[in-house]
């Protein structure tokens, strides 16, 4: 059964190979690699005639037939073109007097029946070898079956339209969009029956477009269509009308030929991929790693620039064998080659300034001087901050706006960074760290992501936590010697997961329960840390779980047991957060609804009940929601509105509703608003609002609350002697 052609994700590399791309072609913005200049396209065997009879009836009536090179002689006509076959599905007209026109279209299902996967395919017009007219309409007649040539000027080629009382014509937005100024200088169109190639025509994809036989719209501009792909192509011609005076409708043309090629984009020479893919905000959709988290801070006194690092690969597309080099387009950037057997063409890349920056792909084996690139990726340093805020059995941390940390409460392991074993109710600088572009707190451990990639760790190290290859606890921070390249990190209860700059995923610290997995997980985009399970959203918006499984915190469908290798969540699709509890889990879908999984004897399920889940359930009332945070049987939701929602256990007053007793469904946290992020400790919760202050309320034994006291607070208090802290880049 055909298929339907399916989108291209790197569609930045097909326009570019297009040439100009017309006004009325929405053009992705997706970052990708581009080719300098206009890329070849390839011509597509043979000519198609499409004919159009009947015009100025009720009934016209279309055909397609296929030139052979040589001539436009009838016998030179064939039924059944080589490359593709063509189904009629439907044909139209109607009068536009308004704009004193008649407007024909009509729509071919066009199946690929050649071998080749077509690379953004289109139908261009052409005049054909052996016009006499040099027009891409030939056998224009009259009524009477007499010459038309002379209203070929007046025929005019357009995107397909449909009619609206009081509107007249419009363009259909449904219909293949028709381009205009396409590059066609470097086709080959020898031996193909073509006199000239014409930059116009249409796209085979629509924006958006139908599945085939279907009714369902379907996104996407570029596409690949494989052997056997099918899809409906609609043209549209605009035909004169002639007034009445000037003799009606015996001088519009009633039959004429339409004559196409299907032409392909060139396939480039090389194409560049990172490892890490990045969601881009505009296209909705997955591309390479352009946006390079970036800070300047001082290292020995001397301030220094550096970003996250990224790896990219280069593919060699063509079958010549020559080498590419991978070089930075200036002084301010550091390419490195770290290829290896498995990864033979692999480069690192690092900013070592803000702004735009270019990385180039040549030909050979070292950086010219000058030249032209084969291939070219525009990256950016920017600010982009993850978590400034974290909370863990009874300490808390906040990240500033220079990129160092503060920390307070519970310091027995000297998880406050101080270089003390003392507890503070008022917070204190962690030493000598800075450079810091998201931290994150376990139970009683810190993890801190520099801006070079490096990861930062202190505090208990019982469990191998600290990652250093000891179990010695230090009260100090250093750098996490098990793991390098990292672009994001996050904590559990014991344990740490990062996702590295080659895509995968690498754990470290405690793994009775099997959290820190098999090691095979790779090609995520969130992850998160339970006290002794471990998530990750998949970049299809999927989840996977492993680790303790006794409370069903997996999503498994089943409980008990621990499991080390990882497996989807079941039901779950959309997501775009999550966060892990003590035996519960959190994801928030697309939608900005939340739904929730695992242990609930407190209501932090928040479905109304205390019914244990070994799948997703929703958490009633709720919408609209930013983030999430999970703690020991409490959870919080961040709503778009900066309000803060509470529901689970509430002995310490972590919900702040008064009441101090569970609850199952959400309640609003009162005196909260204007927040951007939100942390979840074990019995108590942080808040930060958009002016930099950080808001706290629930248990204080250890002066977690950062208020100068250690009483428990039932309603949010004010972190006292906090430096800005810095905000989240959403």
């Amino acid at each position: 059964m055909p298929r339907p052609i399916l989108p291209l994700l790197l569609t930045a590399l097909l326009l570019a190979a297009c040439g100009q791309t017309p006004s009325s072609v929405p053009s992705p913005t997706t970052p990708g690699a581009t080719t300098p200049g206009a890329s070849p396209q390839q011509a597509l065997p043979g000519v198609f005639q499409i004919d159009f009879g009947g015009v100025g009836t009720s009934t016209p009536t279309s055909q397609v037939q296929s030139i052979q090179p040589g001539g436009l002689s009838a016998q030179h006509l064939i039924s059944a073109p080589d490359q593709f076959s063509f189904t009629r599905d439907n044909i139209q007209t109607f009068v536009d007097e308004r704009r004193g026109i008649r407007h024909i279209r009509v729509s071919y299902y066009v199946t690929n029946t050649s071998s080749q996967t077509l690379r953004n395919p289109r139908f261009m017009a052409v005049v054909p070898q052996g016009s006499t007219t040099d027009s891409v309409f030939t056998n224009v007649r009259y009524f009477d079956d007499s010459d038309a040539s002379a209203a070929i000027p007046k025929l005019q080629l357009t995107q397909a339209k449909v009619y609206t009382t009081g509107s007249g014509a419009g363009s259909d937005i449904l219909t293949n969009f028709f381009v205009t100024g396409q590059d066609v200088s470097q086709v080959d169109i020898t031996g193909k029956g073509i006199k000239t190639l014409t930059g116009s025509g249409w796209w085979f994809a629509r924006l958006p477009t139908y599945l085939p036989g279907t009714h369902t719209i379907r996104s996407g501009s570029g596409t690949l269509m494989h052997p056997g792909d099918n899809t409906m192509v609609t043209f549209g011609v605009d035909v004169p009308v002639t007034p009445a005076a000037e003799g009606g409708a015996k001088k519009d043309p009633f039959s004429f030929s339409l004559n196409v090629t299907a032409v392909q984009d060139g396939l480039p020479s090389s194409a560049l991929s990172s490892a890490v893919k990045q969601w881009d905000n505009v296209t909705q959709t997955y591309g390479n790693y352009v946006q390079f988290p970036t800070m300047t801070y001082k290292e020995n006194g001397t301030a220094i620039t550096r970003s996250l690092p990224a790896y990219y690969d280069i593919s060699t597309l063509d079958p010549s064998g020559t080498s590419r080099v991978l070089c930075g387009g200036d002084a301010n950037m550091s390419v490195t080659n770290i290829s290896t057997a498995r990864f033979p063409d692999r480069w690192r890349v690092q900013l070592l300034s803000m702004g735009e920056h270019k990385i180039n792909v040549f030909e050979g084996t070292t950086c010219p001087t000058d030249g032209t690139p084969i291939l070219s990726q525009t990256v950016t340093g920017v600010v982009n901050i993850g978590n400034t805020i974290a909370a863990g059995l009874n300490h808390s941390l906040a990240l500033t706006t220079d990129g160092e940390v503060q920390s307070w409460g519970a310091n027995q392991f000297g998880q406050l960074g101080d270089g003390t074993n003392t507890n503070r109710t008022t917070p204190v600088f962690v030493r000598d760290l800075n450079g810091v572009l998201s931290i994150a707190a376990g139970r009683a451990h810190n993890v801190a992501l520099r801006a070079d990639g490096t990861v930062w760790t202190w505090g208990n190290n019982m469990y191998w936590e600290l990652g250093d290859g000891t179990t010695t606890s230090r009260n100090t921070p250093a750098p996490a010697s098990v793991v390098s390249d990292v672009v994001s990190v996050t904590a559990g209860g014991d344990h740490n997961l990062a996702v590295k700059a080659d895509g995968t995923v690498f754990t470290w610290g405690d793994d009775v329960g099997y959290q820190l997995g098999d090691g095979t997980v790779s090609g995520t985009t969130r992850l998160a840390g339970g006290e002794g399970h471990s998530l990750a959203v998949k970049m299809d918006g999927t989840v996977l779980g492993w680790g303790d499984n006794g409370a069903g915190q997996l999503g498994r469908g089943t409980t008990g047991s621990a499991f080390r290798t990882p497996s989807l969540v079941k039901g779950l699709s959309g997501i775009t957060s999550i966060a892990g509890g003590s035996e519960h889990s959190l994801a928030v879908k697309a939608d900005g609804t939340v739904w929730s999984w695992g242990a609930n004897r407190f209501g932090e399920l928040g479905d109304g009940t205390t019914t244990l889940r070994n799948t997703p359930v929703p958490v009633s009332g709720l919408s609209g929601i930013k983030s999430i945070a999970a703690g020991r049987g409490i959870s919080l939701a961040l709503k778009m509105d900066g309000t803060v929602w509470g529901w689970g256990v509430n002995s310490g007053g972590q919900l702040e509703d008064k009441v101090m007793t569970p609850r199952t469904t959400p309640v609003s946290v009162l005196s909260l608003s204007g927040i951007t992020s939100i942390a979840a400790g074990t019995h108590h919760s942080l808040a930060l609002n958009k002016n930099g202050r950080v808001q706290s309320w629930g248990l204080n034994n250890a002066g977690q609350l950062g208020d100068g006291t250690t009483t428990e607070r039932s309603t949010p208090v004010i972190v006292s002697g906090l430096e800005t802290i810095a905000q989240p880049t959403p």
